[in-house]
This record gives structure tokens, C-alpha cells and sequence, in this order.
């Protein structure tokens, strides 16, 4: 199978996951989502964008699930 995209060209796509219940965070995820999770004051999903961005990703598409209107 050959690649369709120039060697030289870089990935500014990423897919993030969110469609999880965190069960094994319960009780911290009893009322929304785990990405939505505070971690030292700062949520996990915001944690993600951040980096991402810092990395210089351009385009974030979020697969969402569980809880999926908080997430929004």
C-alpha cells in the first residue's frame, strides 16, 4: 500500500478519544466525564489541547460518548 501524502509534509490532525465513562475513576467521574476530570487544577481535557497545540497540531477532531454534552 503506498502512502499518498509528500514525505515532507507534516501530520496537524489528532483524534482524541473521549467517549470513555471512566469507571475505574468513580467516584471522580460520577458527574462528568473523565476527560472533564480536574488533575492539580487543570482538567485532563485541557491538558490534551494544550499540548497538542504546543506540538503543532492544527486540527483536533474529539470522538465524544459518555456524558457527551458537558464535553461541548
Amino acid at each position: 500500500m503506498k502512502n499518498s501524502y509528500p514525505k515532507n509534509e507534516r501530520v496537524t490532525t489528532a483524534v482524541l478519544l473521549a467517549a470513555g465513562t471512566g469507571s475505574r475513576l468513580y467516584p471522580l467521574t460520577q458527574n462528568a466525564p473523565k476527560c472533564l476530570t480536574i488533575v492539580n487544577g487543570v482538567s485532563i481535557l485541557e491538558r490534551m489541547t494544550t499540548s497538542l497545540n504546543l506540538h503543532g497540531f492544527k486540527r483536533l477532531v474529539v470522538v465524544t460518548g459518555y456524558l457527551a454534552p458537558m464535553a461541548t
